[in-house]
């Protein structure tokens, strides 16, 4: 997620609020996947972590009030979510 965030992978100053924005994105992701009546699979697909470091990604910059380009974020993270949700309802289809 640094990397998204263009924080150098050194700095060790905002690893605590990051990690507590991981917490969070999963939770949006574990969430979104309940209400399209999915679960976490083992292992967890690509899509689903791009999903969760995007949102992660997302929530830090709101946090620090820094309003431009949190809405690009957000948008990458529901492509990648919904990426995987299509591609398990194609599946779940194709199976019945």
């Amino acid at each position: 997620m640094k990397v998204l965030l263009q924080i150098p992978s050194e700095t060790t100053d905002y690893d605590a609020e990051l990690a507590g924005c991981v917490e969070s994105a999963d939770a949006i992701v574990d969430s979104w996947l309940t209400k399209n009546g999915l679960t976490m699979p083992t292992p967890t697909p690509q899509n689903l972590k791009d999903a969760s470091t995007y949102f992660a990604a997302w929530l830090f910059r709101r946090r620090r009030n820094y309003q431009e380009n949190t809405s690009s974020f957000w948008t990458e993270a529901t492509r990648f979510f919904n990426a995987y949700v299509d591609a398990a309802e194609e599946t779940y289809v194709g199976s019945a």
